[in-house]
């Protein structure tokens, strides 16, 4: 199983997408408690589900991994952890498919912080909510560089798709 990590606004769901059309991988749709963005697709860009239906589905051991980020919940059903799949997730949830024994390669998606900056305002963010995430991305990435198998610096959607491709080949992933 392939994982994408970075902070926010990193590219790693675009990453995700280009490596799927470009490869046999095929993206995880995970699971959140958090509010459906006005760009995104229930169920192709989450699960969405209520706090309620979180804790039942986790109660019942329907997720293999689980994690905090700001308040929500984010989850990864058992059934999608496959060798040809691909999933974005933090670093929290890293640690938990690791101790869980699941067969990973994890890349840690690099952007230097004043180019996420723009990233997110770009992306119509309010500057309280960009300045949150940036703080709490300090905190909550903080030396993970050390925990993933390889570092990508994204500058280039399709340089870093690329370098991600050429690790997995030398690697006889795909």
């Amino acid at each position: 199983m392939v994982l994408l990590i970075g902070e926010s606004s990193s590219g790693k769901d675009t990453i995700m997408n280009k490596l799927a059309e470009l490869t046999s991988l095929r993206p995880v749709v995970s699971y959140t408690t958090r509010p459906i963005r006005s760009n995104e697709t229930e169920g192709y860009s989450y699960n969405f589900i209520s706090d309620e239906e979180f804790k039942s589905k986790s109660d019942s051991g329907f997720f293999i991994e689980e994690s905090e980020y700001i308040g929500f919940h984010y989850a990864m059903a058992r059934e999608d952890c496959a060798d040809n799949k691909i999933v974005v997730v933090n670093p929290q949830g890293l640690r938990s498919l690791l101790r869980n024994g699941v067969n990973t390669i994890s890349f840690y998606i690099s952007v230097d912080e004043r180019e996420r900056l723009i990233r997110l305002a770009n992306r119509g963010d309010d500057v309280s909510e960009i300045c949150r995430r940036v703080i709490s991305d300090r905190d909550t990435f903080r030396g993970v560089e050390r925990e993933v198998d390889c570092i990508v610096k994204n500058s280039n959607i399709k340089v870093a798709a690329f370098e991600i491709i050429q690790e997995l080949k030398r690697r006889m992933v795909i």
